[in-house]
């Protein structure tokens, strides 16, 4: 009962705390048969609590009455369709809570500034692990709609095991998930989102162009269903940033049509998997540009973008893959099965390419030649790091540059002079595991 009452006044009489309900409800009538129908119900509609979802009235007050019930008494919150406007941040990262939408036409409508929806477990939950096992949606998606004041949309931060169906339009940010502001966990563990984001899913234009869709930070072993995020990126932001989430599962959906690219991943996001998801049609930077490691992308397709795809982080995996104008700038990573639309660039390191379908020219072909590098003019002395590697050794190869070694390489690692002129200027061999090189004295 402590959500129910003001710090240091907790009630523990049955009676009195029956009392405090009615009282902080104000929609509830004060005798005890409307109290006893309330708890013996596993779902109570807001509307009982005074909530009024008519798009004018005023609903701060009755939205909080009737959290801190079904908060209080184990209940499942439920809205009916109708526009449900509130000025202030909602809050509704409580253990266990459940809201769910009773058709499939309920719209929160922010008319305030800053945050309007609060999924922060650290603020009602445990101050180090933050909320878990709640829902919000249900079979039915809620639609929540912000203004030209409304910061993010849908804040996110230690909320676990939960179950969230949305969607979002016409805020700075619309999803924003962030492990901040206490010692907790992550933005989110196990949870499942169902994201839209889309001026097309309601045929009006957004009011408020998004800066991003979905904003990633700290997020572990989630699933993403069908996440949609279409028309976002003013201020030249990627529509999808991933920072620092690792093991999450995207199964299908879309970026596409984005102003400012679709999704980006920096370096410390890692072992995600995407399983049929679309990157196309997104302007002013990459469909995807992918700098962290050991991530899979299967039967993913991208297209119609002019920056292409960007791929520099290492051992990423594309399996049967549509890429367009894909370069490949990190080391290791792995395309099998994969069509290249325009153009296939590799630039980097020890990168493998098997069996490509490609209408492009310039592919690397595992199973015909290996092109090492083949955007890199021949350096003079030579580049550590630029040639063929052999083992865990740290530059242990074969390299090749003009003129005479000056690069740094592992003892017994050959470079091939390509201005040789001589028999004892073409081929030299490494001594020393670090610039010292020796001719090799050819027969002819």
């Amino acid at each position: 009962m402590t959500a129910l009452y003001a710090p240091g006044t907790e009630e523990t009489d049955p009676k009195k705390q029956n009392r405090a309900l009615q009282l902080y409800a104000g929609a509830i009538a004060t005798n005890t048969t409307n109290i006893t129908a309330l708890q013996s119900a596993s779902v109570v509609s807001a509307t009982k609590f005074g909530v009024v979802g008519d798009g004018a009235s005023a609903n701060d007050t009755a939205i909080a009455a009737a959290i801190a019930y079904c908060v209080a008494n184990n209940v499942t919150l439920g809205f009916p369709d109708g526009v449900y406007n509130h000025a202030s941040t909602i809050e509704w990262a409580y253990p266990r809570l459940r809201v769910i939408a009773f058709g499939a036409n309920v719209v929160f409508a922010h008319t305030g500034t800053g945050i309007a929806h609060s999924f922060n477990g650290l603020t009602h939950g445990d101050p180090a692990q933050g909320v878990f096992e709640c829902v919000f949606g249900g079979a039915h998606r809620i639609a929540l709609k912000g203004n030209s004041g409304t910061t993010k949309l849908a804040y996110v931060n230690n909320w676990h095991h939960g179950e969230m169906k949305i969607r979002g339009r016409d805020a700075q940010y619309i999803f924003y998930g962030d492990n901040a502001g206490g010692t907790g966990q992550a933005a989110a563990v196990s949870s499942t989102f169902d994201v839209q984001i889309s001026q097309n899913a309601d045929g009006v234009a957004f009011s408020v162009v998004p800066d991003i869709g979905l904003y990633l930070n700290s997020f572990f072993n989630c699933i993403f269903v069908k996440p949609l995020v279409e028309g976002c990126g003013h201020a030249s932001n990627m529509a999808v940033q991933m920072v620092g989430s690792s093991n999450n599962t995207f199964w299908g959906g879309s970026a596409e049509s984005n102003l400012a690219g679709g999704m980006s991943m920096d370096s410390a996001s890692v072992h995600n998997i995407f399983l049929g998801t679309d990157f196309e049609s997104n302007g002013g930077s990459y469909d995807l540009h992918v700098t962290g490691s050991y991530n899979t992308f299967l039967n993913v397709q991208t297209s119609a973008t002019t920056s292409g795809q960007l791929i520099d982080g290492s051992r990423n995996v594309f399996q049967s893959c549509i890429l367009q104008s894909a370069t490949v700038s990190g080391a290791k990573n792995l395309l099998e099965n994969c069509g290249f639309l325009v153009a296939f660039t590799d630039s980097g390191f020890l990168n493998t390419i098997i069996n490509p379908d490609t209408l492009a020219t310039a592919v690397t072909h595992l199973d015909a030649s290996l092109t090492l590098a083949s955007a890199t003019a021949v350096p003079a002395g030579g580049t550590t790091g630029l040639g063929l590697g052999f083992s865990s050794t740290t530059n242990l190869g074969v390299f090749f540059g003009s003129g005479v070694p000056t690069l740094s390489a592992a003892q017994g690692s050959l470079y091939l002079r390509t201005d040789g002129s001589s028999t004892s200027t073409r081929l030299y061999v490494n001594t020393n595991g670090t610039t010292g090189w020796t001719n090799v004295v050819t027969a002819t």
